[in-house]
């Protein structure tokens, strides 16, 4: 009896630590992220302070592009004014949020007052809203000590104790992180010097490498940074740019009356892709700025090519000079020193409605043979290869084949994943030599055939849309508006490859 009844009070014991204890792990978790510790600057946010405590004419914020695609002293000196006092505040994979927090942070709240503001980066990250992983929040409340209600309402969510919470994560996040590198690498990599110097130097390269330099802000999509850390956040652009941060960095920079002027950089032509949006929401942001009184300069159509890039994204010390030199022109055009209202920024005119003229020609294909049970099959398409998906995205337009399945003269759509392929979901995919797809029912009987999508344009699995001419075929488009011959001079700008 005695053993019996020290076992029931052992399990008695379990099945209580069992129920208490998750609640324990929970309860501790919320007071950590609950508790509340004074604001304090980061180093970061120091180095920024330092540069703008000798005063600034001018001030930059963006991205990291900020930092290396604009010379600072070659701006003065190309605008005619070598004593022009030009601070660059970039921060790597700076979004709109981010952008917004250092022009209010450390220029307006500070107590500067800049003559010309300049936001400067590629097109998608200017007009994100999002954060996404625990680095991304680090890098955005490190300039506060709480956000004001832009910030609460487009991108912390608005509520005061969710936005501490997730800060405090990222703060831990990121303390934990930098120690668990330092002890993985310092003994491997810091040799030579004193042991300061050694952790120093060591410390140093780490940042280089997660600084988040290489990550590609896409429309609708996010990629990771190559070898060191994978980010899964989606940041999606505003497609409405009066939804996103233009309008506040504007009255932030009204507010302290200096100018502002927005600067679309280039990206190489092999990450070409990673600068677009959409045609639409381009001229939309043309116009809204153009309301807002804001300067728009869009240097994406300077001849550079790869060997002006140090690494696709960013510009060597050749292409540098050659975006400040044309930066500075577009600059005096505007006007931008001279007190007066700024020169509004031609709007571009979109296509509205694409006719193709003539028929693609037809694709010649063999009989549908079974492919992945219980419902795949494949079409050889030997001749076809140089079109496939990979080919396709290499050109920067996105895993879409212009190729087309249809079954029974109904068009399958084109996969979004792999798992497609091996259900019977009515999906093909264009892979090398051959299409692979799944009849939209198993063991059904049909007809399938292969063909060049007849479309305009082609929109496909999120991708921008593409324009295809083929053999034998023209394009004509068409336009809502004419074209004033005050603008200037018409030009016709087209992103595209030939097959």
């Amino acid at each position: 009896m005695t053993t019996a009844g020290a076992g029931s009070r052992t399990a008695r014991v379990a099945r209580i630590a069992a129920a208490l204890g998750p609640a324990l792990v929970l309860g501790t978790a919320v007071a950590v992220l609950s508790s509340r510790e004074p604001w304090t600057p980061s180093d970061a946010v120091k180095a920024y302070d330092r540069a703008l405590a000798s005063g600034v004419d001018v001030v930059v914020v963006g991205n990291s592009k900020a930092n290396t695609d604009l010379d600072a002293a070659l701006l003065g000196q190309a605008l005619g004014q070598a004593r022009l006092r030009v601070t660059r505040l970039g921060q790597a994979a700076a979004t709109g949020p981010h952008m917004y927090a250092m022009l209010k942070y450390r220029v307006v709240e500070a107590g500067y007052r800049p003559r010309l503001v300049l936001v400067l980066a590629h097109l998608p990250p200017m007009l994100s809203t999002e954060v996404g992983s625990a680095s991304d929040l680090a890098q955005l409340t490190q300039h506060f000590a709480e956000p004001d209600d832009v910030l609460a309402r487009k991108t912390l969510g608005g509520s005061p104790w969710l936005t501490h919470v997730r800060r405090r994560r990222s703060v831990l996040h990121d303390g934990l992180m930098a120690r668990l590198r330092a002890a993985a690498t310092r003994p491997v990599l810091g040799n030579g010097g004193a042991p300061a110097e050694r952790a120093a130097a060591v410390d140093a390269a780490l940042d280089r490498v997660f600084a988040f330099d290489q990550v590609e802000v896409e429309v609708g999509r996010r990629r990771a940074i190559p070898i060191v850390e994978v980010r899964d956040a989606v940041r999606r652009i505003a497609l409405d740019p009066a939804s996103s941060y233009l309008p506040d960095l504007a009255g932030l920079a009204g507010a302290v009356g200096a100018g502002i002027v927005f600067v679309r950089s280039p990206v190489s032509p092999a990450k070409e892709e990673v600068g677009r949006v959409p045609p639409r929401t381009e001229q939309a942001v043309v116009r809204t700025l153009n309301a807002l009184g804001a300067g728009w300069v869009d240097l994406t159509e300077l001849p550079l090519g790869e060997a002006q890039f140090k690494d696709g994204m960013h510009l060597g010390p050749e292409g540098r000079a050659a975006l400040t030199e044309a930066l500075a022109g577009r600059l005096r055009a505007l006007g931008v020193l001279s007190g007066a209202p700024l020169t509004p920024a031609i709007v571009p005119l979109v296509p509205a409605r694409p006719v193709r003229e003539g028929s693609p020609p037809p694709v010649a294909a063999g009989p549908p043979t079974d492919a992945h049970p219980p419902c795949g099959r494949a079409i050889d398409l030997p001749d076809w290869a140089f079109l496939d998906e990979r080919a396709v995205a290499a050109a920067g337009f996105g895993p879409v084949s212009p190729l087309l399945v249809r079954e029974d003269g109904t068009p399958l759509r084109q996969r979004t994943t792999a798992k497609e392929l091996s259900t019977c979901s009515g999906a093909f995919a264009h892979l090398r030599g051959r299409v692979v797809f799944t009849p939209t029912a198993e063991g059904r009987a049909a007809e399938w055939t292969v063909a060049l999508d007849p479309a305009l344009p082609i929109e496909r699995a999120g991708y921008p849309a593409v324009w295809w001419v083929y053999p034998g075929t023209s394009v004509v488009l068409s336009f809502d508006e004419g074209w004033e011959a005050a603008r200037g001079p018409f030009r016709v700008r087209v992103q595209g490859a030939a097959f």
